[in-house]
């Protein structure tokens, strides 16, 4: 993922890239911590598996949502990964996302005014 955002995506330009990163690494910490639950599931009471399971779903549900609310435009306030996925086809919307040079609603190039 960090490899993946090159130096003349919007994203980067803009600040953006890192908040793209952390709802990556809160997607990945959620699905571990859901996956161990399940794993484990024998050696937790029903309270700990539920609350395990349950802060993994929080967690990947706010990764999510505050990264489609916060990634966005300096100049306009275009949220451009809630654009990509509401958009774009599920196959193809983060590539779309990665590779936008410049704002795809105002068409500003990323640096912070």
């Amino acid at each position: 993922m960090w490899r993946l955002i090159s130096e003349q995506s919007v994203l980067r330009r803009a600040g953006q890239a890192w908040k793209l990163q952390l709802a990556f690494v809160g997607l990945l910490v959620a699905g571990v911590l859901m996956v161990w639950a399940q794993l484990q599931i024998t050696s937790f009471t029903a309270e700990q598996f539920t609350l395990l399971t349950l802060a993994g779903v929080v967690m990947g549900l706010a990764s999510l949502f505050g990264a489609c609310f916060a990634i966005r435009c300096p100049a306009c306030g275009s949220k451009w990964l809630w654009q990509a996925v509401r958009t774009k086809h599920s196959s193809s919307w983060l590539t779309w996302l990665l590779e936008q040079k410049a704002c795809p609603t105002c068409g500003a190039p990323g640096a912070a005014t």
